[in-house]
């Protein structure tokens, strides 16, 4: 029993240290201040399909901005299946030259951080030019869609090239 009291107390001890601090829990403020407003526009759920109508079906559903966090979700399905998905989380941070960050989990795999690199209204830029493929994530509102797209630049037999997928999603009803 002893060892029992024991563990629960660690887990209670461990579960108070993960609450976020009081300075870390509201989303206003200064868009340069890691504020996740200039990203809130990306809340709700989104869906493209290829043109035509035929092919695989990509979704994308983000929460509101709630205690610094954004959480989401992708997914790709096709002919029928679950072709790829992702779990996403936008979060503000603690380091000064990455404020808002995305973190992007494909298919299981651990996170891989993106920083936000530009801003405007309605658009934001994420990069990470370490990461081999996307090295870039942005998102744009085009009137009532999202203009979504991955951007890498690689070096393949010498020769530098550039992969660049766009998407035109529209809010899923």
């Amino acid at each position: 029993m002893r060892p029992l009291i024991i563990a629960f107390a660690v887990v209670v001890a461990g579960c108070g240290a993960a609450r976020p601090s009081p300075a870390t829990t509201s989303d206003t403020g200064d868009a340069g201040d890691g504020s996740l407003e200039e990203v809130a526009f990306l809340s709700g759920s989104w869906r493209a399909r290829p043109e035509g109508g035929e092919g695989a079906l990509t979704r994308e559903r983000w929460s509101a901005p709630r205690n610094g966090v954004m959480l989401g979700v992708g997914r790709v399905d096709e002919a029928g299946s679950l072709a790829f998905f992702e779990f996403l989380r936008l979060a503000r941070t603690d380091e000064p030259d990455c404020r808002v960050a995305y973190f992007a989990s494909p298919m299981g795999k651990p996170a891989v951080r993106f920083c936000l690199a530009e801003r405007g209204p309605g658009r934001v830029v994420f990069r990470n030019p370490d990461h081999d493929d996307p090295q870039e994530i942005g998102y744009a509102r085009e009137g009532d869609g999202l203009a979504v797209w991955t951007r890498s630049q690689r070096t393949v037999d010498g020769t530098q090239q550039l992969r660049l997928r766009r998407w035109r999603m529209l809010r899923d009803r």
